[in-house]
């Protein structure tokens, strides 16, 4: 007992100092402690396990689909037609689409001209026309008289220049003038082959009227003829001039015209079209128009000016500013 009891008190006083009970066995001097008849087994075992698992997984998706589409139409026509009318349509289109988002934007401009063809330069006013009538009155049985011949007139600023040729065996002619439906008036009497009536209002139609008379009183046929005064700026060569050489035509300057239409004709055929700036013009001997050769023959010539305001393919014209003629002689 007594060798338990010291046993004891041994294991108490080891503990402090890290002897635990799990020794392996007493050392060699406190043999003499164990029970020769008693076998102790102690049997420590210490199992550890550590495991650590670990798994990241990191998934990233990036998707990015663009789809830019751009469709472009340019069209353009244009049509030239002989009417003067020159159209230009043209269409611009585009459209773009962006994933969700689609922008169209549409334009269509037309563009309308107009091309003005330059028309023909003014055509003088016509020539007044002599006309005949039957006599009013005759003596029965009685030969009426021939009525004069030739009657032609000449349109002034305010005047009228009446010539004719009397036929032989006529006393002397009479000449009446009327205006619109007033009555006629007589304005001469005598054997004068020409006569010029002054103090008329231009751009107004008067009437004249020639009557032969012979020695016994009676009348012949009347011949009329009606024209209408105008303005007349035209200066030189002076109405009926007898020339030798090419004249230098001259008239009054328009302070508003950029140009002027000058026209010569030799009878009823329009041999010249020029278009000076100045208010001159020297004519040639010899010159070519519209396809032809001419020359400043022997003959009579009338020759008309008109103003010409802007450009000329605009075909602005004004009042005929006159005419005169003028005879070529050798």
């Amino acid at each position: 007992m007594r060798r338990r009891f010291l046993y004891c008190i041994l294991l108490f006083a080891l503990a402090p100092i890290g002897y635990a009970a799990s020794a392996p066995a007493l050392p060699t001097n406190f043999s003499w402690l164990e029970d020769p008849t008693t076998t102790d087994t102690t049997t420590d075992t210490t199992a550890t396990t550590d495991t650590t698992i670990t798994t990241d997984t990191t998934t990233t998706t990036d998707t990015t689909i663009t789809t830019d589409t751009t469709t472009t139409t340019d069209t353009t026509t244009t049509t030239d037609t002989t009417t003067t009318t020159n159209t230009t349509t043209t269409t611009d289109t585009t459209t773009t689409t962006d994933t969700t988002t689609t922008d169209t934007s549409s334009t269509t401009s037309t563009t309308m001209s107009t091309t003005t063809v330059p028309q023909s330069p003014p055509s003088p006013p016509a020539p007044p026309r002599a006309t005949t009538v039957a006599p009013t009155t005759t003596a029965s049985g009685a030969a009426i008289p021939p009525s004069v011949r030739n009657l032609s007139a000449t349109v002034g600023d305010g005047s009228v220049k009446l010539t004719f040729e009397i036929p032989a065996a006529v006393d002397h002619v009479v000449i009446r003038r009327s205006t619109g439906n007033d009555p006629e008036q007589v304005v001469y009497r005598g054997t004068a082959t020409t006569f010029t009536d002054r103090g008329l209002s231009n751009g107004i139609e008067y009437r004249y009227v020639v009557t032969c008379v012979d020695d016994a009183g009676h009348n012949s046929a009347d011949v009329a003829i009606a024209v209408v005064p105008r303005r007349n700026l035209l200066r030189s060569p002076k109405e009926g001039a007898r020339l030798r050489k090419a004249p230098k035509l001259v008239w009054l300057r328009d302070s508003e015209a950029n140009y002027y239409n000058l026209q010569l004709y030799r009878g009823s055929r329009k041999i010249l079209s020029a278009w000076p700036k100045k208010p001159t013009r020297v004519l040639l001997r010899k010159w070519r128009f519209e396809g032809h050769s001419y020359s400043l023959a022997p003959g009579v010539y009338t020759w008309f000016v008109w103003p010409g305001y802007g450009a000329r393919s605009a075909v602005d014209y004004g009042e005929l500013m006159g005419s005169r003629t003028f005879r070529i002689v050798r």
